[in-house]
């Protein structure tokens, strides 16, 4: 594979940077894949970024020549699988202020990818154990983000919430709702002791319910939801000699 970019300063506030990636396969023709960056910049405190990116992505070696059978498994892979082609858009805005000792970050983003022929793991029969590697015809995901972090001498308190569409591989029947959705939150707090080297964290996440459907043995299809879930996580980390264990003095060795 080749790949090559460049970057392209069209004004003071303006940046694109277009990009693109060619590529052989023995097994699959690989396509000419361009993507494109942009950032603009109306004021010196906030940013507006967009990007498009085309992927491509071949079968991996393991998706189609993966044989892990035992009492417990029985994965095989699917020599049969075609590539993957995507296409994806993102839009982001990023402010920055300050008040007094007070930083502020605000973050705005939103999404889209679209999927063709996505390979995922799949039990195709439910009344056997067999998982192999399938291509879905069609699967896309969107969203939005928004998040805000606040920075106070050693402090730092960050706070986030995320709602992601997944499509719906049954919406093409016409009974079901083209996309699910499932919310996210996320917190955390921070703090440093800068005298000795150490600091605190806390970090909470909270993963919505998502729905999905499943099909019955009489090949009939019902909804379900996958319950939601949290966790917390708290961690310290410590330096050590100037975050270094050993710092090798030259001249103590070669005069």
């Amino acid at each position: 594979a080749v790949f090559a970019s460049a970057e392209y300063r069209v004004s003071s506030k303006l940046e694109i940077k277009p990009a693109i990636r060619l590529s052989y396969n023995t097994d699959y023709k690989s396509p000419v894949v361009p993507s494109v960056m942009a950032k603009y910049s109306p004021t010196e405190n906030m940013q507006i970024r967009f990007s498009y990116g085309k992927g491509f992505r071949a079968p991996g070696i393991k998706e189609r020549y993966l044989y892990f059978v035992d009492i417990n498994h029985n994965i095989q892979g699917n020599e049969n699988l075609l590539p993957e082609y995507s296409d994806n858009f993102y839009l982001s805005l990023n402010h920055q202020s300050k008040w007094k000792k007070i930083n502020n970050n605000f973050s705005l983003s939103g999404f889209y990818n679209d999927i063709r022929n996505l390979i995922t793991l799949a039990q195709p029969d439910q009344t056997e154990s067999l998982y192999t590697y399938i291509n879905l015809g069609k699967f896309s995901t969107h969203g939005v983000s928004v998040t805000n972090t606040i920075n106070y001498n050693a402090w730092s308190l960050s706070i986030g919430a995320a709602y992601t569409g997944r499509y719906n591989i049954y919406a093409d029947s016409g009974a079901f709702d083209k996309y699910l959705y499932s919310p996210d939150f996320n917190g955390s707090v921070q703090y440093a002791f800068q005298k000795i080297d150490l600091t605190t964290s806390l970090f909470f996440k909270y993963n919505g319910a998502l729905p999905g459907y499943q099909v019955n043995s009489d090949n009939s299809i019902s909804q379900f939801s996958n319950d939601s879930y949290k966790f917390l996580d708290a961690t310290i980390r410590k330096g050590f000699f100037k975050n270094s264990f050993f710092e090798p003095k030259l001249h103590n060795f070669f005069p």
